[in-house]
């Protein structure tokens, strides 16, 4: 049995049917439905003997799918079918274990226990499917609908969770909720007739809460790398932020599965020079790349051997952006891929010696160097030779627009190539440019984005290089900034500037004596340090304790002037709507309220009696602007809307 009981006290006697429910890790095959729902007294060995599946197997409770971690805001992404997928940047489900609080008054709690859940490898059973029904609310019918051979839609719905506040728990209420995202993905693939392990999808749930107008996304990924716990885990970390997202409130959800999920070859050969005339297949290939990729031109050239050419510069770029690399292999590296990559050299001199590059690389890997089309199967074998090369696949499929992130290999390496496949083509990339711009850190080894040299993993935090290596052993006091420095070679670094423009690490930051507590220093901060001061507040816009009174700070003449300037330009659109009593008696339909702002979720309810049903005769709608103010004549302002209906 595999369970989460052992998460909750030992001597536990109140556990609520709905705390209970939660706690079970198999609701489809435990026996909770033959114990009231409305139980309050259930004790933990009840809980448990309730849980014990009544015909349990091997094969319902297999090894769990590889789970993946989506870290941070930016992986939320931007909004459906503009985005680049979400990067997995790695393999242990985890959430934050003390986030910073933004706003005033006392932080939420959370669990003293990380939460974990573990999705299952199999579709919905006819028990999950019976706890899913009892456990969420939706505004009507979720039925996919086949657009094409290849792709599948669901429709915008709500959907509202039941009975949340039965479960007084936090961590429970998460892995409650957890469970109810995790049914619903599976049952849409299942209604697509996809797989859990090579099916991708994309989910949009969007609340008022949200700060970001488009909503939270899952941009192209299978059940098996983001599932519910992936899903309620980002957004346990919003919820610690922004206090008007709450799991009580109604989701707007839609959901795209696409059939073609399966694992495609993605064959490449390489290009025909280019003949005289038109070039608009050519300049549309070059778009993509700049799009995508910030990179203006094709590099792998030939007709032949595409995807181990762009193998053989992507190292190339690895090996001369490396810092474990010494100094003269990465000029020499570098002088290497400028004179297989210059504009000033034939393309057929360029692709022969790429050619040449690609045979030897083919020859070490005990390959067959006259193959000229290589596809996943060879990438692959040619992966597994370049272990120490963590290697990344996108595509576009299609029409797309989007970047599908087709394959990651070897996870642990040190170093990085990017491919990209293209209408049989490879070229090799070295960062995204469209959706969420990222690019691989070499002096970590990971995949990051902005901002990403502040929170670098490889940089020392006392002296801010990343080649220090602590003496933990050594403490030497620093009088200018108070922090005890690891070492005499980090002091000395600490002293030095990391980078051209940059304060030293000891005009950066300082230790406060009075309130023991690190904090940066005013010349690096642009402000005054405030002792006990933790957390930011966007109320007071200033660095406060956790349990403080806001106030609102008086506006400075910077925000005068920046609002008024917001105000110069403006545009105005009034309407108003006539209506008439189209039919007597009661309406007696399901009530949608268009506001959106819903508190009351009246959109759920079949309320008998909503009175007379009204349909609009006369809408009349008005633009103006600050150029006009209502004048007609306007190039920038409609001419009046009236619509009549009699």
């Amino acid at each position: 049995m595999s369970d989460s009981f052992d998460e909750f006290p030992l001597g536990a006697t109140n556990l609520t049917h709905a705390e209970a429910m939660a706690l079970c890790q198999n609701p489809g095959d435990c026996s909770f439905d033959e114990f009231p729902q409305n139980a309050t007294k259930l004790s933990r060995t009840d809980a448990l003997a309730l849980c014990t599946p009544q015909n349990a197997s091997t094969d319902d409770f297999g090894p769990p799918s590889k789970r993946m971690k989506i870290s941070g805001p930016s992986d939320i992404g931007t909004p459906l079918m503009t985005s680049t997928p979400i990067k997995n940047s790695g393999s242990t489900l985890q959430t934050r274990k003390s986030p910073n609080q933004y706003g005033a008054g006392r932080p939420r709690k959370e669990s003293d226990n990380p939460f974990t859940y573990i999705s299952p490898n199999h579709f919905p059973t006819p028990k999950e499917l019976h706890f899913f029904t009892k456990s969420v609310r939706m505004s009507k019918e979720n039925k996919l609908t086949r657009k094409n051979a290849a792709f599948y839609a669901l429709d915008t719905i709500r959907i509202k969770f039941n009975a949340l506040d039965d479960i007084k728990n936090p961590a429970l209420l998460h892995k409650h909720v957890a469970k109810c995202i995790d049914i619903f993905i599976r049952k849409q693939i299942q209604a697509a007739k996809g797989d859990l392990e090579t099916t991708p999808y994309w989910l949009q749930m969007q609340h008022e809460g949200f700060r970001e107008e488009a909503g939270f996304f899952i941009s192209h990924k299978t059940h098996s790398a983001v599932g519910g716990g992936e899903i309620i885990n980002t957004l346990a970390r919003q919820m610690q932020s922004n206090k008007n997202l709450g799991l009580d409130g109604s989701f707007s959800v839609a959901m795209n599965v696409f059939k073609d999920g399966a694992r495609r070859k993605l064959v490449g050969r390489g290009v025909e020079k280019k003949k005289k005339g038109t070039r608009s297949a050519e300049k549309m290939k070059e778009t993509i790349l700049q799009h995508h990729f910030g990179e203006k031109r094709k590099r792998v050239l030939g007709n032949s051997h595409c995807m181990v050419k762009a193998l053989c510069l992507g190292k190339l770029v690895s090996d001369s952006s490396n810092p474990r690399t010494s100094e003269v292999d990465r000029k020499e590296f570098k002088k290497t891929l400028h004179n297989l990559t210059r504009t000033d050299r034939t393309e057929a001199f360029q692709a022969e010696v790429q050619l040449k590059m690609a045979k030897n690389l083919l020859e070490e890997a005990q390959m067959d160097t006259n193959q000229e089309e290589h596809g996943r199967e060879d990438l692959e074998v040619l992966a597994a030779y370049l272990e120490d090369y963590q290697i990344t696949l996108w595509s576009l499929k299609g029409r797309d627009t989007v970047l599908t992130e087709e394959a990651n290999y070897n996870v642990k390496g040190k170093g990085f190539i990017g491919l990209f496949h293209h209408k049989g083509h490879y070229e090799y990339v070295t960062h995204t440019k469209s959706g969420n711009p990222s690019r691989f850190c070499y002096k970590c080894s990971t995949w990051a984005g902005h901002n990403h040299t502040k929170k670098c993993k490889a940089k020392c935090w006392w002296c801010g290089f990343s080649e220090c290596k602590p003496e933990p052993a050594i403490k030497i006091h620093c009088d200018d900034c108070n922090i005890d420095i690891p070492g005499q070679d980090c002091f000395d670094r600490h002293l030095k500037c990391a980078t051209g423009h940059a304060l030293p690490n000891c005009k950066k930051f300082f230790f406060c004596s009075k309130c023991m507590k690190y904090d940066r220093t005013p010349e690096y901060r642009k402000g005054s340090h405030v002792c006990g001061a933790t957390h930011f507040c966007a109320i007071c816009k200033a660095k406060k304790e956790k349990e403080h009174e806001c106030s609102h700070p008086m506006p400075t003449e910077a925000g005068k002037t920046k609002k008024r300037e917001k105000q110069e330009k403006w545009t105005i659109i009034v309407y108003d709507a006539e209506c008439v009593v189209v039919k007597s008696g009661e309406y007696s339909g399901k009530s949608v309220l268009f506001s959106p702002k819903i508190t009351k979720f009246s959109i759920f309810s079949d309320d008998p009696c909503r009175g007379p049903k009204h349909m609009p005769n006369m809408i009349v709608a008005h633009m103006f602007c600050n150029e006009c103010r209502g004048k007609a004549g306007c190039p920038n302002c409609k001419e009046p809307i009236i619509f009549r209906e009699y």
